[in-house]
């Protein structure tokens, strides 16, 4: 199963997906942390660029 609008490849996905298993198969009526979307703004994105290259 894949969480929609996530990065299967970070950390955060894998904890997402460990709390999602446990809540439902022990019935734990809590909400899930929220997605954190990252930010595709060119300043971000040049940001990156940057640090990549040092």
């Amino acid at each position: 199963m894949e969480i929609p609008d996530d990065v299967v490849f970070t950390v955060e996905y894998s904890v997402r997906a460990a709390q999602m298993a446990v809540y439902e198969f022990l019935s734990i009526d809590r909400p899930i942390p929220p997605i954190s979307h990252h930010d595709k703004s060119l300043h971000v994105q040049f940001e990156a660029l940057v640090k990549a290259f040092k």
